[in-house]
């Protein structure tokens, strides 16, 4: 049976089987593999810090929102990817072998990509829940319990993406001029099989959610500017929170668009076309796959950074400082917890006063 090899989409790409050369890994100069360890040890350290950091500001009670739990999901999703994704890929592009096992080469890739997967089910999500409480934000909110059921089928349904991989990613053994290289591919039935997955990989992870994030951020920028003045006073109050809300959407869209589409894009095209795998496409490639993860980092600054709150818990945690415990923290405190998440303890607030806080 005709079989088709192709690098994982979700592990470190080298060398196509059919078209390895073990001159290649001797092209690649020194420099770009300084440059390449320096640029993935950037984001590895962003990724787990800064991750991190948006998960245990929720730990807060008075942080345990919608929104809050959400974003601490997109949180921990990026930092599985900066985890599973970036050692193993920036190990296996400098060494051009798998150093890793059998087992792990099935195991590395799915777990890389149901990281993946539950980041962009993640991204997905926020959008849902930021277009529930601005657009209808008459009805009733979406409860916490709402929520965690939500990061229950985000994960559960990850799972299913990159399943084919525990069965289709093998160890291959290629020896060229008396040395032995130790590959880890995706072995695929046929050239068919390995050219759907992509393409379902690109409509699933990237070009259907993308979709749908911009259509529902175009309905929320539309209600927005539909939004009434509540009094005279507040009217320039208004106008810079919708700048800030759609300023704010807009960078969410372009970032994931920007981040994912040349990686796809270059899979689609080596599944396609087959084109010889010189050191100008793996490289290229590796680039492609540093953006992606590079989205994975930036995250946390799109999403909560940007959030007067999350600052101040971050501060906090910079400064080693212990918040005391209290019942009520002072009027300004907690009008800001509230407006955090867009919700106050009674189930019909004003819109006006969720956006002004986003």
């Amino acid at each position: 049976m005709e079989t088709s090899t192709t690098p994982s989409l979700f592990s470190a790409p080298t060398t196509n089987v059919t078209h390895f050369s073990s001159g290649d890994s001797q092209e690649e100069s020194m420099t770009t593999k300084i440059v390449r360890i320096v640029g993935y040890s950037v984001l590895f350290i962003f990724g787990v810090f800064g991750n991190s950091m948006v998960i245990l500001a929720v730990r807060k009670p008075h942080m345990k929102k919608v929104t809050n739990v959400l974003i601490a999901n997109l949180g921990l999703a990026d930092l599985l990817v900066a985890v599973f994704n970036i050692p193993s890929v920036v190990t296996y592009a400098h060494l051009w072998r798998w150093p890793f096992g059998e087992v792990l080469c099935k195991v590395l890739p799915f777990l890389q990509g149901l990281t993946l997967c539950a980041s962009v089910g993640t991204l997905l999500g926020i959008a849902l829940d930021r277009y529930w409480h601005i657009v209808h934000f008459k009805r009733r909110k979406i409860t916490l319990k709402e929520a965690y059921k939500l990061i229950v089928l985000i994960w559960v349904s990850s799972i299913i993406i990159p399943m084919p991989l525990l069965i289709f990613c093998k160890i291959l053994i290629v020896a060229q001029n008396g040395t032995e290289y130790i590959l880890c591919e995706e072995v695929w039935p046929n050239l068919a099989s390995r050219q759907a997955y992509t393409m379902i990989l690109f409509l699933v992870l990237y070009l259907f959610p993308l979709m749908a994030i911009s259509i529902l951020y175009f309905v929320i920028a539309q209600s927005l500017s539909r939004m009434p003045s509540i009094s005279s006073s507040l009217e320039e109050s208004r106008h810079r929170a919708q700048q800030r809300v759609i300023r704010m959407l807009i960078v969410v869209v372009i970032l994931f668009a920007f981040c994912w589409l040349p990686y796809h894009v270059t899979f689609i095209y080596i599944d396609y076309f087959s084109p010889i795998r010189t050191q100008a496409l793996v490289t290229s490639i590796l680039f492609f796959q540093w953006l992606v993860f590079a989205s994975s980092a930036c995250n946390p600054v799109v999403y909560a950074l940007l959030n007067q709150n999350y600052r101040r818990e971050f501060v906090k945690m910079l400064a080693f400082r212990r918040q005391p415990s209290i019942r009520q923290g002072p009027p300004h405190q907690e009008r800001d917890n509230v407006n955090l998440v867009g919700q106050s303890s009674k189930s019909t607030t004003n819109s006006y006063f969720f956006v002004t806080s986003v």
